[in-house]
């Protein structure tokens, strides 16, 4: 069996696109959420497509899921000081995560 893919309580988790309008700073919404095999201890390539009507996970260039978008409105409006922030989350996450390159295209 593969370790990545196993079932184990450990061995995968999770990748969430969570977003705040810049109308209400207050208000964080979760757009979508991926369970993934666990990324530590190697590079991987996380991509997030974000459409009107679906948000896309690719990892290292393969589509793992796809989500329906349910918010109204659909479209993410980015204000231009919008910042985005990577982080990680949660009791259990004792490994830390290096970003090397961050890149955002709106189309």
């Amino acid at each position: 069996m593969d370790h990545e893919h196993s079932e184990g309580p450990n061995s995968s988790q999770n990748i969430s696109l969570v977003f705040t309008n810049s109308d209400e700073y207050s208000h964080s919404e979760e757009i979508a959420k991926f369970k993934v095999p666990k990324l530590t201890k190697k590079w991987s390539k996380v991509v997030i497509r974000v459409s009107t009507v679906d948000v896309i996970l690719y990892l290292n260039c393969n589509e793992i899921g796809r989500k329906k978008m349910t918010r109204l409105p659909q479209e993410l409006v980015f204000d231009t000081a919008s910042t985005l922030y990577v982080a990680q989350a949660g009791p259990h996450i004792q490994e830390k995560y290096d970003v090397s390159n961050i890149y955002m295209f709106t189309i």
